[in-house]
């Protein structure tokens, strides 16, 4: 049994509900419906907030602040055999927009 983690960042919302759909596909597709796909949702996204002085002297009031998120997505994939899983990884990385941080791990159990 071999498991395929894959782990899903970005700091866009819009990419992050593309990702879902294109999950929703894959799932349908006759190859891949030997794996084992389960989606495991972050507990919290992270959440930034910096707050500059747009004077740098005496008017400490007028602050500008900037709010950074970071969305995560974990995927998990369980099959038997490798190479459907590698062929997966190969559809994700093909299929997901520039702008997303990916990292995948393979573990046999």
């Amino acid at each position: 049994m071999y498991k395929l983690k894959i782990t899903l960042k970005t700091n866009k919302f819009n990419n992050f509900l593309i990702i879902q759909k294109l999950l929703e596909k894959l799932k349908k597709i006759n190859i891949l419906k030997k794996l084992k796909i389960s989606i495991i949702n972050s507990p919290s996204d992270k959440k930034k907030i910096f707050t500059v002085l747009k004077s740098p002297h005496v008017y400490k009031k007028s602050r500008e602040q900037f709010k950074y998120v970071l969305y995560k997505k974990k995927i998990e994939i369980k099959s038997i055999d490798l190479i459907s899983l590698l062929y997966f990884n190969l559809i994700i990385k093909n299929y997901i927009p520039n702008n997303f941080n990916i990292y995948s791990k393979i573990i046999k159990n």
